[in-house]
């Protein structure tokens, strides 16, 4: 038997459209890699998710290429 699972990478995940994607993906059981240049808000966004194992948080700057790295690497 395979295991498949969902991983989805959000940007800009800690307000608006995508802390609503967020939510919505996370009930569907994903697992999550949340992007957002705002740490702070990002780190209470992830308090507020049931199953934080199933959430990765990276604060930083995507236009960064150190950043980009940083995320692969995860």
């Amino acid at each position: 038997m395979e295991n498949s699972r969902t991983i989805t990478l959000v940007t800009g995940a800690a307000s608006g459209l995508g802390w609503e994607l967020v939510q919505r993906f996370h009930a569907r059981g994903d697992g999550l890699v949340l992007v957002d240049m705002n740490a702070e808000l990002l780190a209470e966004r992830e308090a507020n998710l049931a199953d934080s194992e199933r959430v990765l948080v990276c604060a930083g700057d995507l236009t960064d290429p150190a950043f980009q790295d940083q995320i692969v690497a995860a």
